[in-house]
């Protein structure tokens, strides 16, 4: 369900402060994955049914401090950091990655 309430060109916020972070431009969907003990004991990657990780691909505006950091409002942008995402349908925790300044 959460896959499929995000939608090219909805504005995505960082919901502790209600921060609009950006427009999403594009959304990867894949197969999520887990480790799993098979009866053997071997341990392999198995698929989660009905479970998905999402890529969600944000174009934004930031202010870059002084210091390095990039902020956009009071959300600081660090790459592999946990930041609470929502839209108008959905509400989850990401990870940011692959931070790009222009």
């Amino acid at each position: 369900v959460t896959v499929n309430a995000f939608h090219e060109g909805d504005i995505l916020y960082q919901y502790t402060f209600e921060e609009n972070i950006g427009t999403i431009t594009a959304i990867k969907p894949t197969q999520a994955i887990d480790q799993m003990e098979t009866l053997e004991g071997t341990v392999i990657n198995a698929p989660l049914e009905n479970r998905y990780d999402v890529v969600l691909s944000v174009k934004g505006t930031a202010i870059k401090q002084d210091d390095g950091n990039l902020m956009m409002g009071k959300v600081k942008l660090v790459e592999g950091g946990d930041l609470r995402i929502s839209t108008q349908l959905a509400h989850c925790i990401g990870i940011v990655s692959n931070v790009q300044w222009k």
